[in-house]
């Protein structure tokens, strides 16, 4: 296993892929680009808005569950 770690050091490291240039847009398409992301955003800011309303029924119905049980002892 030694051995195996030494090698590995004497190895040069792997090359990085080169990174992609961006491609010039325009305006219009920058102001498209950028409403289709805040949509989206939109649509994962509501689905964490119904996770959330979940937890918390979720919380709530513990929370009863548990009154109820204290209750009874």
């Amino acid at each position: 296993m030694g051995l195996r770690r030494l090698r590995s050091l004497e190895e040069p490291p792997p090359e990085k892929p080169a990174k992609k240039e961006p491609v010039p847009q325009t305006p219009v398409q920058i102001v498209e680009q950028t409403h289709e992301e805040a949509d989206q955003i939109q649509k994962e800011i509501k689905e964490i808005d119904v996770l959330i309303k979940q937890s918390s029924n979720e919380v709530e119905r513990l929370a009863q569950r548990n009154a109820q049980l204290t209750n009874k002892l």
